[in-house]
């Protein structure tokens, strides 16, 4: 099958979620910004561990190596817990929307990683 399989669509949800954090944590970096956001450098490693984590298991997760598929899960579901106060205590509406997107993103790729690919009956 020369098309995009579940695991490749998966892998790329991975890099689209993983890429933006990564450019947000430079610029934060880079201007020095983490004072302002009063974040602290362990979070901002912690943010760059994650993305780093991420690339990983998406490269794992295009090879259909099962390993993978479970860390990716694991990182996810990490994720998407802490995503849960953002859509109930957000102050903004923007904050809000990405809260509900990152929970989307990871029920998907729940669904493309747990999803079983029909096997095909031989007589």
């Amino acid at each position: 099958m020369n098309g995009l399989t579940k695991n490749k669509i998966a892998a790329i949800l991975i890099v689209l979620y993983t890429l933006p954090q990564m450019i947000v944590l430079y610029n934060w970096i880079v201007t020095d910004s983490i004072a302002i956001f009063g974040m602290e450098i362990g979070v901002a490693l912690s943010g760059f561990g994650t993305f780093l984590s991420g690339f990983m298991t998406a490269f794992g997760v295009w090879q259909d190596q099962k390993v993978y598929k479970i860390i990716a899960m694991i990182i996810f579901g990490v994720n998407a817990l802490g995503a849960l106060p953002g859509i109930l205590f957000a102050p903004t509406l923007g904050l809000k929307l990405a809260a509900i997107g990152g929970l989307v993103i990871f029920i998907a790729l729940l669904v493309l990683l747990l999803r079983r690919t029909p096997q095909l009956a031989t007589a």
